[in-house]
């Protein structure tokens, strides 16, 4: 197995991890939004129903829902958004950006999802479009999200973290081909050529269940399904002092002999972590690879889970 197979299938071990926190997401969404008697139950004949069902055939009348749930979190997402816009006094470059991205739209989406499920995720990267730079901040689904399991309230035990994302050729080529016409072609080759099968064929080979992780594997839309994961890596680099020009700066440790030929550099060996991106296609073939582009040379997630007592998470 190579090193980007196992990368990719270390993926598939983390988004498999929380499956029991999408189910109980999805559970407290339907609790939230009115559907409270959906949950599975046995009658007293040994007959697998619902509990409203029982209640039906029990009462022969519609269990009474008063969802107060609902109005809670009605409540606390309007009191956010009437304090987000008593917020008149933001450096306007953190203005622009919140009002390029709707951001009291965004947040309060996210808010209402940390409520439901414990689990607040947003993407924060500057994107490039015909020369034009941008910062763009989206929500998360966490059907699409994983990560590795976390105990830090602040993740900084996170190794390894991405999305799942149903893209256009169009969008997915702009996003992994770089400007580069053959590979735009050799990724829509790779999207025309039997990818279910495909996709099939490498789950066996690397000894994933492509059953239950039917979600991670295959798109349910017409778009093409793209899995893009960041690993925390290490390298070996050389912390150097100019002295002539007072400057501290960070090479590879294969540029040593160059820096060992300039008497006015010191230097020690070190370890340097940094986040690496690769995008992959569920058939496995990586599509592309990069170190990461963002000055704190961090992943692009901002995230929070509550209350991760050991790790875990409730809503």
């Amino acid at each position: 197995m190579t090193n980007n197979t196992a990368i990719l299938k270390a993926a598939f071990t983390a988004w498999s991890a929380a499956s029991a926190l999408r189910k109980r997401r999805l559970r407290n969404k339907r609790f939230t939004y009115g559907d409270q008697w959906s949950d599975p139950a046995v009658d007293a004949d040994g007959t697998a129903t619902t509990e409203e069902a029982i209640i039906y055939k029990k009462y022969g009348t519609a269990p009474i829902t008063n969802n107060m749930l609902r109005q809670m979190v009605k409540t606390i997402v309007g009191r956010f958004r009437a304090e987000h816009l008593s917020r008149t006094r933001e450096p306007s470059a953190m203005k622009n950006i919140a009002e390029s991205n709707a951001l009291d739209e965004l947040d309060s989406r996210a808010l209402e999802e940390f409520l439901i499920s414990g689990c607040c995720i947003q993407r924060v990267e500057e994107t490039e479009n015909l020369g034009k730079k941008e910062t763009v901040v989206s929500n998360v689904n966490l059907s699409h999200f994983f990560i590795n399991h976390t105990i830090d309230p602040l993740s900084r035990d996170c190794e390894i973290v991405g999305q799942i994302h149903d893209l256009s050729v169009a969008e997915l080529i702009k996003r992994v081909a770089a400007g580069n016409k053959k590979k735009a072609a050799w990724v829509r080759r790779l999207y025309s050529d039997s990818p279910d099968d495909r996709t099939l064929q490498f789950c066996t080979a690397i000894g994933a269940d492509s059953q239950s992780g039917t979600d991670f594997w295959f798109t349910h839309t017409n778009k093409c399904r793209a899995i893009e994961v960041w690993t925390l890596e290490s390298q070996e680099v050389l912390l150097c002092h100019d002295q002539a020009t007072a400057k501290v700066f960070v090479v590879p440790v294969s540029q040593e002999k160059k820096i060992k030929a300039d008497p006015l550099i010191s230097y020690r060996w070190d370890i340097a972590t940094m986040w690496r991106c690769r995008w992959f296609t569920p058939m496995g073939d990586l599509l592309a690879t990069f170190d990461s582009p963002a000055k704190h040379r961090q992943h692009p997630f901002v995230v929070k889970f509550y209350p991760l007592t050991d790790g875990e998470v409730h809503g």
